[in-house]
């Protein structure tokens, strides 16, 4: 940049700010794609102009604090531009995605204790054989366990899908949601075959 600053300013017989430029690329980039231009463009220059070249320069010592370089300026203004940057976890979105946790674990708690309820009947059905076969006893418990087991299965079920509705309802609702919220749809089509798919990123 600074170096076709330094060609333009040349065009425009700006001889001072062309030098500045052509200095400053050489300080900034020494092993540049156009250093030797730049140096024989520097050397040209200061004969074209040694009054210019050797003018104190009234830029090079401002009065007042000194002038933030170029590319951090743009950085501040993409900083101010862009605002403050916003912590992703804002109250909603830590209750919606605990929501979303706490049902997770229940719909384990439901497998759980649904294979544990299949166990249950498995056994009790073995008894069941054994007392007709007059090898055995009927254990009423392994019964009474499996209906346990299956109250608390459905309880857990029922729990953890609302737990995960409402946490994706309170995700969906949070007004910073729309904002940051991305969406995609594609639809693929192939011989014989016929697809769509939709995500949804919060």
């Amino acid at each position: 940049m600074l170096y076709n600053l330094g060609r333009l300013e040349d065009e425009l017989h700006d001889c001072q700010a062309s030098l500045e430029d052509y200095r400053g690329y050489l300080e900034r980039v020494p092993h540049g794609r156009y250093r030797q231009a730049a140096e024989q463009a520097i050397e040209d220059l200061s004969r074209a102009c040694p009054a210019a070249d050797s003018a104190p320069s009234t830029t090079s010592q401002p009065l007042g604090p000194a002038a933030p370089p170029r590319a951090q300026l743009s950085n501040d203004q993409k900083q101010s531009e862009r605002g403050p940057q916003l912590s992703y976890w804002t109250p909603p979105r830590v209750i919606g995605w605990s929501a979303i946790a706490t049902g997770t674990l229940a719909g384990v708690g439901t497998l759980y204790f649904t294979l544990a309820a299949i166990g249950a009947r498995n056994d009790f059905q073995e008894s069941v054989d054994e007392q007709f076969r007059g090898v055995g006893h009927l254990d009423s418990k392994l019964q009474d366990r499996q209906h346990r087991d299956q109250t608390l299965a459905q309880a857990l079920a029922v729990t953890g899908g609302a737990l995960i509705a409402g946490g994706a309802l309170v995700l969906i609702l949070d007004p910073r949601t729309h904002e940051q919220t991305r969406a995609s749809a594609l639809i693929y089509i192939q011989p014989s075959l016929l697809g769509a798919c939709y995500s949804q990123n919060f």
